[in-house]
């Protein structure tokens, strides 16, 4: 998704790094009027319940737009089947 945010400057790091721990990727910063539009690319899963999540990082004085941009790959689970073929994870001894 290519999320928007736009957020009094107080509260621009509160943002980012909420959106970084969303597995968001800033894409560039603008002021607009007295406030700073920060853009991102995020997995929608990540950013379920995000406008709550604003209203709290920016005292209510934040806002964002959600737009789709395109399918990718799932990341890895790093689970067993990604360190090696299933036929090697059963091996019995």
């Amino acid at each position: 998704m290519l999320v928007e945010v736009t957020t009094p400057e107080d509260f621009v790091g509160n943002v980012i790094g909420d959106l970084s721990s969303r597995r968001g990727f800033i894409i560039g910063m603008d002021d607009v009027s007295s406030k700073i539009l920060v853009r991102t690319e995020a997995p929608l899963a990540n950013m379920l319940g995000y406008s709550i999540d604003l209203a709290k990082l920016t005292s209510g004085k934040g806002n964002y737009s959600m737009k789709f941009i395109r399918y990718d790959k799932a990341p890895s689970s790093g689970g067993p089947d990604d360190a090696e073929p299933a036929s090697m994870a059963l091996r019995v001894a």
